[in-house]
């Protein structure tokens, strides 16, 4: 639940920066969208993750 919280701001930042006025400089808009992804993947698979870092009882 926290996680699609988390998801969900991060979106809706996203949205207001792309509201916002002036022009949109696209290098920096690759940079955060690639960020953007990266996060996202760790963030979805991070149950995942976590099992492969927890000890084998």
């Amino acid at each position: 639940m926290l996680r699609n919280l988390a998801l969900v701001c991060v979106a809706e930042l996203g949205l207001a920066g792309a509201a916002a006025p002036g022009s949109l400089e696209l290098p920096y808009a690759l940079v955060a969208g690639v960020a953007g992804l990266v996060v996202g993947v760790l963030v979805t698979a991070a149950e995942d993750i976590a099992a492969l870092l927890r000890p084998v009882a």
